[in-house]
C-alpha cells in the first residue's frame, strides 16, 4: 500500500520521504518521468518527419490532403500528452483532469484517422502477395490495434492514476513507432528484402520501440521496487503483438 501511495505522490507532482520533500537524483527521475518521456516523443517525430515535411515542401514529394490532417491530429496529441504530464507533475490535477476530457475526444479522432488512412491505402493501393508494402501495412495494422487497445483501456481506467498514465504513455510509444520508421540516421541493418516504401524490416522498428519500454521498467523500480502489473501485461501485449507481425510479414515477402 505504501509503494502504490508514493506513486501517487509522483503523479500529484510531488515525492514524498518521511513527510519531506526528496531531492535526490532517483526522486526527480521519478517526479518527471513522465514529462521527459513525452517531450522525447515530440523529438522522435521531428527526427522522423521533418525531412518527409522538407520534401513536401520542395516538391518531390505528395501526398493525399487527408495526410495532413492525420498529422495534425498525431501532433495535437503529442503536445497534449506532453501538457498532461507537465500538469501532473506541477500538481496541477484539476486542469490535468479538464484537458483530460479533450484528450478522450482527440484520441478517438486520432483512432479514426488512422483506420482511414489505413483503408485508404489498402483499397488504392492493395499490394500483392510477393509486394513488400506489407510492411507498411502491418506496421499501420499493428498500431490502430495496440492504440486502440491501451486508449481505450487508459479511459476505462482513469480513476486508476498509476495505471491511466502508463496506459497512455504506451498509446503515444505506439503512435511514434511511424517516426521511428522514417530516422534514417538509425542503424537499419537489412534482415530481409528492403521495402519497396522505404519503410525497413517491421521487427527493427519493433525493436526499437520496444527499448523504449526500458525506461518505464526503470521508473517502476525506482518507485515501487517492482515492475507495475500495467506495465508488465501492456509490454507483453505490445511484444506479442509485434511478433506475430512480424512472423506474418516475413511469410507474405
Amino acid at each position: 500500500m505504501v509503494k502504490e501511495l508514493s506513486d501517487v505522490h509522483v503523479i500529484a507532482g510531488s515525492v514524498i520521504n518521511n513527510g519531506k520533500r526528496t531531492t535526490s537524483l532517483q526522486s526527480l527521475y521519478a517526479h518527471y518521468f513522465f514529462v521527459t518521456m513525452a517531450a522525447l516523443f515530440i523529438v522522435i517525430a521531428l527526427a522522423g518527419f521533418v525531412p518527409s515535411y522538407q520534401s513536401l515542401h520542395a516538391g518531390t514529394l505528395t501526398v493525399h490532403w487527408f495526410v495532413h490532417i492525420h498529422g495534425a491530429l498525431m501532433s495535437s496529441w503529442l503536445l497534449i500528452f506532453l501538457t498532461q504530464a507537465i500538469l501532473a507533475a506541477r500538481g496541477f490535477l484539476k486542469f490535468h483532469r479538464q484537458l483530460g476530457q479533450l484528450s478522450v475526444v482527440l484520441g478517438v479522432f486520432v483512432l479514426a484517422s488512422m483506420c482511414i488512412v489505413t483503408f485508404r491505402a489498402l483499397i488504392g493501393y492493395p499490394p500483392r502477395t510477393n509486394e513488400l508494402s506489407w510492411d507498411l501495412l502491418l506496421l499501420q495494422l499493428s498500431a490502430i490495434l495496440l492504440f486502440g487497445l491501451f486508449f481505450v483501456w487508459g479511459i476505462r481506467a482513469r480513476k486508476k492514476a498509476a495505471t491511466h498514465k502508463r496506459l497512455l504513455l504506451l498509446a503515444t510509444l505506439i503512435l511514434i513507432q511511424a517516426g521511428i520508421g522514417r530516422i534514417q540516421w538509425l542503424p537499419w541493418p537489412v534482415i530481409a528484402k528492403p521495402s519497396l516504401s522505404g519503410i525497413p524490416n517491421p521487427c527493427l522498428i519493433f525493436l526499437y520501440v520496444d527499448l523504449l519500454l526500458i525506461p518505464l521498467f526503470i521508473y517502476d523500480l525506482l518507485t515501487l521496487k517492482r515492475i507495475y502489473k500495467t506495465t508488465l501485461v501492456g509490454s507483453v501485449c505490445m511484444i506479442v503483438v509485434h511478433l506475430f507481425i512480424t512472423a506474418v510479414w516475413s511469410y507474405l515477402v
